[in-house]
């Protein structure tokens, strides 16, 4: 069943706005079933990976191998995004 809304996060070192971030997105009255969340990590030096981990499985992560840019990240979120309507935060 393809959900109904993504949330996809581009993230480049946001370790500190990463957990607030989550936090929020899965605090939402959503069903799982309805949202798909997917943080697409922009190959950060810092823990951001990480504490996006910590969200599995309610939350995709997902790290580039070598960093694609502003423009290229955004890209990958919505080509990764699987629900009919896509938010980029």
């Amino acid at each position: 069943m393809t959900p109904t809304y993504s949330v996809a996060i581009p993230s480049y070192n946001s370790e500190r706005f990463i957990r607030p971030a989550l936090d929020s997105i899965v605090a939402q009255q959503i069903s799982h079933t309805e949202l798909d969340v997917i943080v697409i990590d922009d190959a950060s030096c810092d823990d951001t990976v990480r504490i996006a981990r910590s969200y599995e499985p309610r939350v995709r992560v997902s790290r580039n191998a070598t960093n694609l840019g502003l423009a290229g990240n955004w890209n990958r979120c919505v080509r990764e995004s699987c629900g009919e309507y896509v938010v980029i935060l």
